[in-house]
């Protein structure tokens, strides 16, 4: 072995509360704003709002996306965080939402709450819309607001038992509709 040689080794730096890290980066927080928003949009929306926790900067940069996909799990345990995660991205979300899919066992009680979410939907101009809700058994309703959306462009609609539609159904700007499984109540 060469004598001359030497083991360099990373420079270390203090972090405001006087921990050393190696290297020269402090955090994610001091990349650019963009790099930030393109790594987050790689992630599942459930754990893009759960990075609100990481930093203060990012504590509501998740609201900034306009795609949000939700799909519950096999797992009964984690149904509160997953119904709480969908309740806050329609809550804190005041800018119209381009696309929106949501893949979800609908249990009793829950007909409303997706109702509500579905009007939520309609009020930030919805582009493209994909429900599939499984596990409803008896007659299932929508937000009637949802059959006369002006923005909606695509609907994907997954429902396997009785849909009750609304009397008047307008699209006006709906290319692409999908209807999965669904069964309507009347003649309608």
């Amino acid at each position: 072995m060469d004598t001359n040689s030497r083991i360099v080794k990373p420079e270390k730096q203090k972090l405001d509360g006087g921990e050393e890290i190696e290297g020269g980066s402090k955090s994610f927080g001091y990349l650019p704003e963009e790099l930030i928003k393109y790594i987050l949009s790689l992630l599942p929306t459930e754990d893009l709002i759960k990075t609100s926790v990481l930093c203060k900067k990012w504590e509501y940069l998740w609201t900034s996306f306009s795609k949000f996909s939700f799909v519950q799990g096999s797992s009964d345990d984690n149904r509160s965080s997953f119904l709480k995660a969908v309740d806050r991205a329609l809550i804190l979300r005041d800018a119209d939402i381009e696309q929106f899919s949501l893949s979800f066992t609908v249990k009793k009680g829950d007909a409303s709450r997706v109702s509500s979410w579905t009007s939520g939907l309609v009020w930030r101009n919805v582009e493209k819309l994909s429900l599939a809700l499984d596990g409803a058994r008896s007659t299932f309703s929508l937000a009637p607001c949802l059959f006369t959306c002006a923005t909606l462009r695509d609907l994907e609609l997954y429902i396997p038992s009785k849909l009750k539609v609304p009397a008047t159904v307008c699209f006006p700007c709906l290319r692409r509709l999908s209807l999965n499984s669904v069964v309507f109540t009347d003649d309608y």
